[in-house]
């Protein structure tokens, strides 16, 4: 008895002895967290673990601070009074001060960061307004505004960003990043845009029409982001030439470009030039940009065309571009709606998009809208580049059978994927083509000419030899100066052309919301389509380091496989549509044939046999309509049961995986107990 008393006192210690071991070693695991996260604090060491290390600085802000021979100051103001400062703010404050010392610590000292907190009524309260910090609002009292901004200064020259607004936390690298180029490289270069709607704001709505009773018109978002980086200059589709110092020319929409337009632009090219270019089969904001007509009835004035594209020129560069053909695909097709997807509305995805070009290698999200497609090669001593594609899955719909209503649901389930990928934005480059070249032989006018004036200037030296040859002399000047304004046949240096067959991917609904946050407006993009332009800007003009930078700003991820499960669910009752829609037009058809077969004087009376018919196809449209109506609510529990499962595997994942963990080192655990 004793002694299986003495085994439960041994068993009882070792129990507390295993406790207190399992306490002792959580207690010192704890301690080594602590410790690491201290020392790591200390040393400002961090690890990121987001998917696209938005917390580590790209290689495009590593290469522009690799390159800084001027020392430049960060100042960094936030408010002292952490009491006033919103949760999101006081969450992203001390993540700011760490990225920036990301910027210290690959600058090579050639970046200093100095943080400011601001108080009411104090000298650095006075260095904040002074370097453009705005105050956010009166959060609890007029004593009490919200300091939140940085300023960048290199010798003379300072960039500010007035507030760093929570929402934008992806896009702070780039801003900041952004700031520095500015302040070390002030000369900004030279962009056109020739467009006829108004995209830079002001006064005058569509077709140019001035009207000073109405407020002025913002820019468009494309227009603001791009100021900021580019001295920008509007030009008319009528301009007969492009100035020399544009680096960049942007047309946009030219669906009423003219003749003149076209050959300055043909000449920019040759010279060359480089040129972005927008077509559109169908422009969907167009309306949006119409004025309203007083008469519902007729047609639309003084707005922009739902098409446009380029008469010649296409031709001259080897491309193919439909005005009346719409680019659909169901792999990339979007929402627009409760329930409603639309093949022509796109969302394109890394699929879609080139990883092998510099300024799309990072992308993936760029939305579309009823956009074109390009076909053919390009013209001899062009290459091309294509930078967006369709999937496999695509076809071309007219302008009507792409409208919103309800022809969606018929477009797809009516849809018939061609198996061709379709450009949607490519590049050429090299040495262009005229397309304009001159009539007629130029060899022989231009020794006619010749023959003329040398004609002139003897008879004129039978009369008076100084006066013949001061004629000869002013006549060689002046076909000189002819000579130098001749429209160019051939280039004279290696363009670049990049040409997008939408336009509706700029407008501002397509590219950002704009929010009101602390009484200031932020704009806070929806997807990368901003980003893609500015990194062909910015290639073309000869600055690629922000492209690295900027491409990472979007977190958004498109559910491209739920479309693809979509697309082949929906696949599987094409069958049942037709073979309803063709029941309906055989019954049909056999009541228009036993109408004809009656006397004129019973053409309003329905035979019993009509009735029949009319009875049947009553029942026959109900139920394939009830039959129907269950696929489709088949086919969206087989999507909701998927999204459950993609959020239950993120949801448990880990719970599991470390429960998993646990319970094998306490098998292990107790294995070893056993063996002793």
């Amino acid at each position: 008895m004793s002694e299986t008393k003495s085994n439960e006192e041994k068993g009882k210690r070792n129990y507390r002895g295993a406790a207190w071991t399992t306490a002792l070693g959580i207690l010192i695991v704890i301690g080594i967290v602590v410790a690491v996260n201290v020392i790591a604090g200390f040393l400002n060491l961090r690890m990121d673990f987001t998917e696209d290390k938005i917390y580590t600085l790209s290689k495009g802000t590593k290469k522009i601070l690799s390159e800084l021979d001027t020392p430049v100051t960060i100042r960094y103001y936030v408010s002292a009074d952490k009491s006033i400062q919103p949760a999101d703010v006081q969450t992203m404050a001390p993540r700011v001060e760490n990225f920036l010392m990301e910027y210290k610590k690959g600058s090579n000292g050639m970046v200093r960061v100095k943080k400011i907190l601001v108080k009411p009524d104090s000298d650095e309260e006075d260095s904040a307004n002074l370097d453009g910090i705005r105050p956010q609002g009166q959060v609890f009292s007029a004593e009490d505004p919200l300091y939140f901004g940085l300023a960048v200064q290199c010798l003379d020259q300072t960039e500010s960003i007035p507030f760093i607004h929570p929402a934008r936390e992806t896009l702070l690298e780039y801003d900041v990043s952004r700031a520095i180029t500015q302040v070390v490289n002030p000369e900004l270069p030279k962009v056109a845009v020739m467009t006829s709607m108004q995209v830079a704001g002001g006064f005058g709505g569509a077709g140019g029409m001035m009207n000073f009773q109405q407020p002025p018109e913002q820019p468009w978002i494309f227009y603001r982001e791009l100021s900021q980086d580019y001295q920008l200059e509007v030009l008319a589709p009528d301009v007969t030439e492009i100035p020399e110092d544009v680096k960049v020319l942007l047309v946009v929409h030219p669906f009423d470009v003219t003749q003149e337009g076209e050959k300055a632009i043909d000449q920019y090219l040759l010279k060359g030039g480089n040129v972005v270019a927008m077509v559109d089969p169908m422009f969907f904001h167009a309306q949006l940009l119409t004025p309203p007509q007083q008469n519902p009835m007729a047609p639309p004035q003084g707005g922009p065309a739902p098409s446009s594209t380029f008469e010649r020129l296409f031709e001259a560069w080897g491309l193919e571009f439909d005005p009346g053909q719409v680019l659909a695909d169901n792999r990339f097709r979007s929402p627009v709606g409760r329930g409603v997807v639309h093949p022509a509305v796109l969302t394109l995805t890394e699929d879609a998009i080139s990883e092998e070009d510099v300024t799309t290698a990072q992308l993936q999200d760029v939305r579309m809208a009823m956009a074109g497609g390009f076909k053919g090669q390009p013209a001899e001593g062009l290459t091309m580049d294509v930078l967006l594609a369709s999937s496999p899955e695509s076809q071309f719909v007219t302008p009507g059978e792409a409208e919103l209503g309800p022809g969606v649901q018929r477009l797809v389930e009516e849809f018939a994927p061609s198996g061709e990928v379709i450009p949607i934005a490519v590049r050429l480059h090299g040495k262009f083509k005229t397309a304009f070249p001159p009539e007629g032989d130029a060899g022989e006018k231009s020794d006619e000419e010749g023959a003329a004036v040398q004609g002139e200037g003897g008879n004129e030296s039978d009369g008076d030899g100084g006066g013949g040859e001061g004629s000869v002399a002013d006549g060689d000047a002046e076909e000189a100066g002819d000579e130098s304004k001749k429209p160019l046949v051939e280039a004279t240096g290696e363009g670049t052309l990049v040409l997008f067959s939408d336009v509706d991917f700029l407008f501002d609904r397509m590219v950002a919301q704009e929010q009101n946050i602390l009484g200031q407006r932020v704009m806070i993009p929806l997807n990368q389509n901003l980003s893609l332009l500015q990194n062909i800007v910015e290639q073309l003009a000869g600055d690629e380091d922000l492209i690295a930078v900027r491409s990472r700003s979007s977190t958004r991820r498109p559910f491209t496989r739920i479309n693809e499960i979509e697309a082949a669910a929906e696949s599987q009752f094409q069958d049942k549509i037709k073979e309803l829609e063709k029941e309906v037009q055989d019954a049909q058809t056999r009541l228009a044939n036993l109408q004809g077969e009656k006397d004129a004087s019973q053409q309003f009376v329905l035979s019993p046999e009509q009735q029949d018919v009319i009875e049947n196809l009553n029942v026959l449209v109900a139920d394939k309509n009830k039959e129907l109506r269950q696929v489709r609510k088949d086919l969206r529990k087989d999507i909701d049961r998927l999204i459950a499962v993609f959020k239950g595997v993120n949801v448990f994942t880990i719970p599991i995986f470390v429960g998993l963990i646990g319970i094998a080192f306490a098998l292990v655990r107790a294995s070893k107990r056993a063996a002793r």
